[in-house]
């Protein structure tokens, strides 16, 4: 019963994020480092074509990053009331074709597969090459996306896709967009979507959000399709206590040729728990704190504040955080000395963090030291 390897298939989906990758760096709120998260839910599911469904299901994701090369893993296992069970997982890679973080251009390798009870399967394999720039702040990007592959779910066919997109940030929203067409088979579709997503209460004294809401919503087009056509999707996250949040989503989502599965609509509600970045402790701080060390200057006329960062033997400084969209932004080493960097930058608390001489992300030194939910600690600036 292919059905249930589909309704595990979009579970591990709705895990994720729904958004192209380069977006979804966008939106996902978590550092550019190494992490993990585990999650687990009861859902209800009526996928097109097929009964409404209940099934408890546990997922997992793990990502990690080393110089240029990125990879992230996501898996499933769902029962159904009837006692039947089925299994999903995905693996992606990257390589990223600039060290420069504002240049988000790469290539990509995507596959993944799963099964109902070792009887019915469904399997995909994708390579794709993206390129796109994003601002020195992170608060706007745009990218073209094109990619190729192969898929067997009812059929084995070979699968195509070419995407534009693009995304824009202001404080603690953030809104994307895409276009584009995409073939299985003999058969091609249009389609559009977009992204949003909200934390609308901000964060708190330690820099972390308390809720982020977001939403996903599309048309597609196409003379030989089948099924929903338009199709929307939200999510909700609400952290309880420490590293536990709780999950929900709701809505429906279509098809994916690309993959082999089929859309469904869908309410799900689970727990998730960040996990420490792949389990391994993260190194000492190599840049030592000084007392005042890191300062922000009151607002300009231009609406924008001076961070000043004193590292007196630096030959160069990055410094990224949560008004970067954790996207790394080089500093200007000023007559005085300062590494200084002009950012717009409200007011509240700000998790950064700063590396000198391309050298370990530590805590901005001068600055209050909090733990952050992936294991690590990052610098809290106070901004009034």
């Amino acid at each position: 019963m292919r059905s249930c390897v589909y309704a595990a298939a979009l579970l591990v989906l709705l895990a994720g994020v729904s958004a192209p990758e380069p977006l979804a760096a966008q939106l996902t709120p978590r550092p550019a480092r190494n992490g993990a998260l585990v999650e687990g839910g009861i859902a209800s599911i009526k996928i097109d074509g097929y009964a409404l469904a209940t099934l408890a299901n546990l997922a997992s994701s793990l990502w990690g990053e080393t110089g240029r090369f990125s990879g992230a893993g996501t898996g499933n296992l769902a029962r159904f009331e009837t006692g039947s069970t089925s299994g999903y997982g995905e693996l992606h890679g990257s390589f990223a074709l600039s060290s420069d973080r504002r240049n988000i251009s790469v290539i990509r390798a995507d596959a993944g597969g799963g099964a109902y009870r070792g009887e019915a399967s469904s399997q995909y394999g994708e390579a794709s090459l993206t390129l796109g720039r994003s601002s020195a702040t992170g608060a706007a990007a745009g990218w073209l996306d094109v990619g190729v592959g192969r898929v067997d779910a009812t059929s084995t066919r070979n699968t195509s896709h070419a995407r534009i997109a693009g995304s824009i940030r202001s404080g603690w929203a953030m809104v994307g967009a895409d276009a584009g067409v995409l073939a299985t088979g003999s058969t091609r579709y249009s389609e559009a979507a977009i992204h949003a997503q909200l934390a609308p209460f901000g964060s708190d004294a330690s820099g972390i959000t308390r809720v982020v809401i977001g939403g996903d919503g599309g048309i597609r087009s196409s003379a030989e399709s089948k099924g929903r056509r338009a199709w929307a999707m939200a999510v909700a996250t609400v952290r309880l206590v420490g590293p536990v949040s709780m999950v929900g989503y709701a809505g429906a989502q279509p098809p994916d040729p690309t993959r082999g599965t089929l859309g469904a609509a869908f309410t799900s509600i689970g727990l998730r728990v960040a996990l420490g970045p792949s389990g391994a402790t993260r190194a000492s701080p190599v840049i030592p704190a000084v007392s005042e060390a890191t300062s922000v200057s009151a607002v300009a006329d231009d609406g924008r504040r001076m961070i000043s960062v004193v590292l007196a033997n630096a030959r160069t400084v990055d410094i990224m955080g949560d008004f970067t969209s954790w996207l790394p932004v080089p500093m200007t080493r000023s007559t005085s000395g300062k590494w200084q960097l002009r950012i717009p930058l409200d007011e509240g608390s700000h998790r950064l963090e700063v590396r000198a001489d391309s050298g370990s992300w530590v805590p901005a030194p001068g600055l209050p030291v909090a733990a952050d939910e992936f294991g690590g600690s990052v610098g809290i600036l106070v901004v009034q």
